[in-house]
């Protein structure tokens, strides 16, 4: 017999079931699909993607999709209809979202903004002292279809102004938003935490006014967390050891940021690390500390949404206190928070320090 070619037959058979290891392999990973209320990733999502450059999903089990449409009702639209199993958005979109559809399929399963992710923004040098000189002003957000929009309006009821007392508009972001608050078309910003922090880098200064409340959750689809508690558990088990990551290395996150977009063209390296990393630590101000272990990641309760400052008009829209306790309930599960908070850091920490 040809010995060369039984070796090359052999040669072929193993590559053949190498293959078909690795497809099985392949196989066995569970699908999700996150949604990101954002038409543009930027590096503070690192939260929810960096778990697919760094490897941390297929850890896992998973094999994860990250979707991106903007605006929080855009983003619980596809959660809702199930293209998302999974999503990111601000509480007071699915506050909203629930009392015009109260049997709209979605929940909260994860506290992940702990701090607010808006604020009034106004710059420095202005002379404006506070939200409350905004009287007549104009405050710029992402699009009116940010939950900025709403969250404005419940701040600025909160402190005595009334919503045509001033004027919301969209800006977008970026240098186009930096270009309409530098010549003076508005006022003052209402941004998520990341978004401002670009205004930033782009040399603006702000003071900043919100309040101590939570603000954003990752829900999911309620038949998708029927029907697959442990996928939807693991994903967010990923979403802890991303945002550990991160904290631990803004840097190198940064880096992975780039691995899953682009790195950043017409600037330097430096400077371009620099921008990352102004990005992840404003925006890891308003996340757990992974160090604190005296809170649960994720962790919610009736007062997560009762304390609210716009859940008082919320509640006015309710009968009798068994109706409004049976919506607060409908907003959030805490079935997954035990499993969640028996992730293994260490894979976030080592492989942040390597």
């Amino acid at each position: 017999m040809n010995h060369s070619f039984t070796r090359t037959l052999q040669a072929g058979a193993l590559l053949v079931a190498s293959l078909a290891a690795s497809m099985g392999q392949a196989a066995e990973l569970d699908d999700v699909s996150i949604a990101l209320p954002s038409s543009t990733v930027l590096p503070y999502h690192g939260f929810v993607f960096l778990g697919v450059p760094a490897g941390f999903y297929e850890k896992l089990g998973l094999d994860a999709d990250v979707m991106t449409i903007q605006g929080s009702a855009a983003a619980l639209q596809l959660v809702a209809s199930g293209d998302a199993d999974m999503g990111y958005m601000g509480l007071s979109a699915l506050i909203n979202a629930k009392l015009k559809q109260p049997d709209l399929p979605v929940e909260a399963v994860f506290l992940q903004d702990i701090a607010p992710v808006y604020s009034v923004a106004i710059p420095k040098g202005t002379g404006i002292s506070g939200p409350e000189g905004l009287k007549g002003k104009r405050i710029g957000v992402l699009s009116m279809s940010s939950g900025a929009v709403t969250w404005v309006k419940a701040y600025m009821s909160k402190l005595g102004v009334a919503p045509d007392q001033y004027e919301i508009v969209a800006i977008g972001s970026g240098a186009q938003a930096y270009s309409l608050l530098k010549s003076g078309d508005v006022d003052a910003i209402s941004f998520s935490r990341g978004l401002s922090a670009a205004l930033e880098i782009l040399g603006a200064s702000f003071d900043y006014y919100a309040p101590p409340e939570p603000s954003g959750v990752i829900v999911a689809n309620t038949k998708f967390l029927k029907e697959h508690p442990d996928v939807a558990a693991r994903t967010l088990e990923g979403v802890v050891l991303n945002q550990t990551f991160m904290e631990i290395n803004p840097e190198k996150a940064t880096r992975y940021f780039w691995d899953f977009t682009s790195k950043p063209a017409g600037i330097s390296e430096e400077e371009a690390l620099k921008q990352g990393e102004i990005y992840i630590n404003r925006t890891a101000e308003i996340w757990k500390d992974y160090k604190d272990s005296s809170t649960k990641w994720g962790e919610m309760s009736d007062s997560t949404w009762t304390g609210l400052m716009e859940f008082a008009s919320v509640a006015e829209q309710f009968s009798d206190k068994a109706k409004l306790d049976a919506f607060v309930k409908s907003l959030y599960t805490d079935e997954l928070i035990d499993q969640v908070n028996t992730v293994d850091l260490s894979i976030a920490t080592k492989a942040a320090a390597q």
